[in-house]
C-alpha cells in the first residue's frame, strides 16, 4: 500500500474520473477508525465518507489490453491533484 497524506482542502481524482475535495478527516464513532469526508466539486453536492485505508488503497481492476486479452491490475482508487496558484477557494471569496 502506498503512503500518502490526506488533508482537508486537497483535491483528488477517482479512478473513474470524478474530482473530489477533501472536507476533513473524521473518526468513526464505533471504533475510532479514520474516515475521509469528501465531496464532488460543488459545495452543494453530496458528502461522502470512506475509511482512510480504503481511500488511500488500491482496487483490483480487470481491463482489456489493445489485443483484447483480459488484464488484471491494481489501480489507485484516488490520486491527488496538486493545488495550483490559479485555484481559488470559493469560501475565500466571501
Amino acid at each position: 500500500m502506498r503512503t500518502c497524506v490526506v488533508e482537508a482542502g486537497q483535491r483528488w481524482k477517482h479512478f473513474k474520473g470524478g474530482i473530489y475535495e477533501i472536507v476533513c478527516i473524521a473518526a468513526r464513532e464505533s471504533d475510532q477508525q479514520p474516515m475521509v469526508v469528501y465531496r464532488e466539486g460543488s459545495y452543494n453536492s453530496t458528502i461522502w465518507t470512506r475509511p482512510l485505508l480504503e481511500f488511500a488503497g488500491e482496487i483490483h481492476d480487470i481491463d482489456r489490453d489493445p489485443g483484447g486479452s483480459l488484464v488484471i491490475m491494481f489501480r489507485e482508487r484516488f490520486t491527488r491533484i496538486p493545488m495550483t496558484s490559479t485555484h481559488k477557494d470559493p469560501q475565500e471569496e466571501s
